[in-house]
């Protein structure tokens, strides 16, 4: 009788392991995908380029997080995510080229990721 709940519990842990782990994957491929969204936004955004040159890149960065937590990550199911932080400087040594980063955090397990994304305002 004790070999066999041994068994059992081993069995139950194993399985509890899994499913941690399998959740982590799952959250892992969801930052993915959300990175993927919020660096195609600044990467192919026109405007982005003209605030570069006009100096108002803080305003549009702060417009493009509040545009992308309330609009596009609610639409594309990603409910319990939100863009914490997006900053930007240029890179030294290389006029014209930027260095954005975006913090986003996931509501659920409090997980911060960084994605940095280079831009030239060309």
């Amino acid at each position: 009788m004790a070999i066999l709940s041994t068994f059992i519990s081993s069995g139950v842990f194993l399985a509890l392991q899994y499913k941690e782990l399998s959740g982590t994957a799952t959250r892992s491929s969801e930052f993915e995908a959300i990175t993927e969204l919020v660096e195609n936004h600044l990467r192919y955004n026109s405007i982005l380029r003209d605030a570069l040159k006009n100096g108002n890149i803080d305003n549009f960065l702060n417009s493009l997080r509040n545009n992308l937590n309330s609009n596009y990550l609610p639409a594309s199911g990603f409910n319990s995510f939100e863009i914490k932080a997006i900053t930007h400087e240029q890179v030294q040594d290389y006029a014209g080229l930027y260095k954005f980063t975006v913090t986003i955090v996931d509501k659920k397990t409090g997980r911060e990721v960084r994605l940095y994304v280079l831009i030239s305002e060309l």
